[in-house]
C-alpha cells in the first residue's frame, strides 16, 4: 500500500490539467498553484478524510508545501486533530487529501472550487482511494461530499445525512461539516464532536 500512495502522489504531481482552463491560482511572484499532498501518513487505518482545496499557506509558505495538520497549522487543521483525537485517532493515522488537489483560482476574496476542477480531478481522488485501500472515508464539508459522488454515486445530503456512518462503494463514508470558524457556524463545535463519534461504530 505505501509503494501505492507513492505511484498516486508521483503521477498526480505532473498533472497541469486545470492550467489552461484558469481553474489555478496564479500570479506573478509565487507562479501556478500546484497538486499539494499529506506527507506524514501512509494511512494505516485505512480511513481517508477529504476536505475541501489547499489553502494558500500550505501552497505558498516555503517551510510546508504540503497539507498541513500539525502544531505549525491553521484553526482549522488544529481542530480537525482535535475531532480525531476525541475518536483515539492521530493524524499520522489517517491520510489527508482534498477534493481538489490544488488551490484554486481566487474569485472576490475566496479560492472557490468550481465543478469543472472538481470534474477534472476525480480521477486523482479516485486513484488515492484506491491506493490507500480505504475501509473509511470522512468527508469534511458539501464539497468533498459532492466529489466523492463522482466516483460512486450516492443520494446523501450534508443537512440531513451528517455524523451518520453509511455504506458507500464497498467502503464506510461519514460526512461531517467542515471544521472552519464558518463551517462552525452552520455546525456548532460541541455538534461536530458529536458527529465525529459515529467513527467508533467502524474503528
Amino acid at each position: 500500500m505505501p509503494a501505492k500512495i507513492h505511484e498516486f502522489k508521483e503521477a498526480a504531481r505532473k498533472c497541469t490539467e486545470c492550467r489552461s482552463a484558469g481553474l489555478l491560482h496564479h500570479d506573478e511572484q509565487h507562479g501556478w498553484s500546484y497538486p499539494l499532498f499529506d506527507e506524514s501518513s501512509l494511512c494505516p487505518s485505512r480511513i481517508l478524510v477529504i476536505g475541501e482545496a489547499p489553502n494558500w499557506d500550505d501552497t505558498f509558505d516555503k517551510l510546508k508545501r504540503r497539507l498541513t495538520y500539525d502544531i505549525e497549522t491553521d484553526p482549522t487543521g488544529n481542530f480537525t486533530r482535535e475531532l480525531l483525537s476525541s475518536v483515539g485517532l492521530k493524524v499520522t493515522d489517517v491520510l489527508f487529501t482534498n477534493s481538489v488537489l490544488c488551490l484554486p483560482a481566487h474569485n472576490g476574496n475566496k479560492y472557490k472550487v468550481v465543478a469543472e476542477q472538481s470534474r477534472r480531478c476525480s480521477k486523482w481522488l479516485k486513484m488515492v482511494v484506491d491506493c490507500c485501500n480505504a475501509r473509511i472515508i470522512v468527508t469534511l464539508g458539501g464539497e468533498a461530499l459532492n466529489a466523492v459522488k463522482r466516483i460512486s454515486n450516492h443520494t446523501l445530503k450534508l443537512k440531513y445525512n451528517a455524523g451518520k456512518i453509511h455504506s458507500w462503494d464497498n467502503r464506510y463514508l461519514l460526512p461531517l461539516y467542515h471544521p472552519s470558524k464558518l463551517g462552525k457556524v452552520t455546525r456548532p463545535a460541541e455538534q461536530q464532536f458529536a458527529d465525529i463519534q459515529a467513527l467508533r461504530e467502524v474503528l
